[in-house]
């Protein structure tokens, strides 16, 4: 054959855009390591997208569906952008009116597109993409806003419909990140310096996403296996008490919630139910018969009748049958969050829940989790700035997407289908997983191992006496040439506990190399400035090892 011409209608050139993207991943020793974003703002971008590509793009589109640049020439349009990407970079469209909005919202859903992101500033403009077509992960850019108080910034983009936050570089810290992962939101970084330092800053602070100019400077730092030895966890597991700690306290009481943090639970979850006089109680049945000295179907009786009753199946104990009012009084300002699974049917509960995180001005320290759509559909309407989390078997990928992201919940899945797969692959596209209920050590283990972010467990010990963070008492030290400096590196448990260790290890990953560590202090033999990382070891029980790491440290060699 000496010659051969395919032709194709045009339009049908597109079905492939309709699929799930299949991203390009780094080879990296890091558990979920942070997905790279990348912003074009250029034709020249565009064309070199697949140059070290991203795993998103965001691009700038105006109302008569073109990508154009920051001078709002047109690049292409936004079928030929589709095109170009070929299926292997996510599309993040950036809209800055309602216009465009519009047009966006009527193009995706036409097209039954999934796997694409909304992109804004003004997050009203998600909402309104998001009310023409669900099926879109928003992301809620806040990398130019001044942000005082991170809980705000959660409510706001569950308020916008946005699972995503994208943060200025100074909020960079691994307890930012921590706080706003729990409390159920995706952290973003915008990179400003473009440097390894910077880079190396927004990776050990667990950000889950970062929005890059030097996208081959970035992936080096990512895929540094001098510093990321091994398995490398740069994020910590958040321990949800399932019930508590039922396994030394009665299930669904405060004292077993205390019983969870006091073993290194950062969250705990109870399961609420509504009586008949509208007070909202933690009870896991129907009935109270299995759990209490009494009998009968809670939603069926009033609060008198139920708090005449006593949770006492559990030798030993005889607790209260608590109201949700009890976990915000003994909560209220401590840095647990608070998993409210909602069991009842009853349309009624979210008022109530709502009138109570509004009395003790809580929403800070909440997320509301259930198997009930219905219900989760109602919490979106009537406490709007609340993660959510929609309980279920772990569906496929493509599922995920479309279900969750109508919800604008994270996934909540039955652990026994979830494999590493799925979290990588929802991990790429801001989409968290928190499986439920492992309770066996080498479960726990393994998934510990894989990076997952959180887990439900009745075995708060599993995690107790593991590190959860590396860390010095400064973030810069100085030093003379042919001196020391001491620079202690701290451990703390999920349990709390602190102590020094001289087992941690120092990797220089920019500047000068004239410095060691020999566990307690840094000598230096030249001058200059060098940033540094230090790396710690464990064995968890099932023999493997992991490592975790501090944020940057500066030393300055005078």
């Amino acid at each position: 054959v000496d010659y051969i011409c395919v032709t194709i209608d045009f339009d049908k050139v597109y079905p492939h855009i309709s699929t799930l993207v299949d991203v390009r991943e780094f080879t990296t020793n890091i558990a979920l390591p942070p997905t790279m974003a990348f912003e074009v703002e250029t034709a020249e971008d565009f064309a070199n997208i697949h140059k070290n590509s991203p795993t998103t793009v965001i691009l700038s589109i105006d109302s008569n569906l073109n990508v154009v640049d920051t001078n709002n020439s047109v690049i292409c349009t936004i079928p030929e952008a589709f095109l170009e990407l070929a299926g292997g970079v996510i599309p993040a469209f950036r809209i800055d009116t309602t216009a465009e909005a519009t047009a966006i919202a009527n193009y995706l859903g036409a097209n039954a597109l999934y796997d694409v992101f909304i992109v804004a500033s003004n997050g009203k403009l998600i909402n309104q993409v998001r009310s023409i077509y669900t099926n879109v992960r928003g992301i809620y850019d806040l990398s130019k806003a001044s942000i005082t108080d991170l809980s705000v910034a959660r409510e706001q983009a569950n308020t916008y419909g946005s699972r995503v936050v994208i943060l200025p570089a100074a909020l960079a810290t691994d307890t930012n990140t921590t706080l706003l992962r729990n409390l159920a939101t995706t952290v973003w970084f915008k990179a400003e310096e473009n440097n390894n330092a910077e880079f190396y800053k927004f990776i050990t602070a667990g950000a889950q996403g970062v929005l890059v100019e030097d996208r081959a400077g970035f992936e080096a730092c990512v895929e540094n296996k001098t510093l990321f030895k091994g398995k490398s966890l740069i994020r910590p597991a958040a321990i949800i008490g399932h019930m508590g700690y039922r396994k030394i306290a009665p299930e669904n009481t405060v004292l077993s919630a205390q019983k969870a943090v006091e073993y290194g639970a950062a969250i705990v979850e109870m399961d609420l139910q509504i009586t008949t006089d509208g007070v909202v109680m933690a009870m896991h049945d129907e009935t109270i018969d299995a759990r209490t000295n009494g009998t009968g179907v809670l939603e069926n009786m009033t609060y008198a009748q139920v708090s005449k009753y006593k949770v006492d199946y559990f030798s030993g104990f005889s607790e209260k049958i608590p109201t949700l009012e009890d976990y915000f009084k003994a909560f209220k300002g401590t840095n647990t969050i608070l998993y409210m699974e909602i069991k009842s049917s009853k349309s009624t509960i979210v008022p109530a829940i709502k009138a109570l995180i509004d009395k003790y001005d809580i929403l800070d320290q909440c997320c509301i989790i259930s198997f009930q759509h219905a219900q989760i559909n109602r919490v979106r309407q009537q406490i709007p700035g609340i993660s959510t989390g929609l309980l279920a078997e772990m569906p496929t990928v493509e599922e995920a997407l479309k279900v969750y992201t109508h919800y604008n919940s994270t996934c909540n899945p039955n652990y026994k289908a979830l494999t590493e797969t799925h979290l990588k692959e929802c991990a790429f596209r801001g989409l968290t997983i928190w499986p439920y209920t492992i309770d066996t050590s080498a479960t726990f283990d393994s998934y510990f191992a894989m990076g997952l972010g959180g887990r439900t467990t009745n075995r708060r010990d599993f995690a107790r006496n593991c590190i959860e963070r590396l860390y010095t008492a400064s973030t810069s030290y100085s030093v003379n040439v042919g001196s020391s400096v001491s620079v202690p590196v701290y451990t703390k448990t999920y349990a709390e506990k602190v102590a020094t260790t001289t087992a941690a290890e120092m990797v220089v990953v920019d500047g000068n190399t004239g410095i060691t560590f020999n566990g307690s202090s840094v000598s230096a033999s030249k001058a200059g400035t060098s940033t540094v990382v230090f790396r710690f070891a464990y064995k968890l029980t099932d023999g493997n090892t992991v490592h975790i790491y501090s944020q940057p440290v500066t030393i300055v060699a005078k």
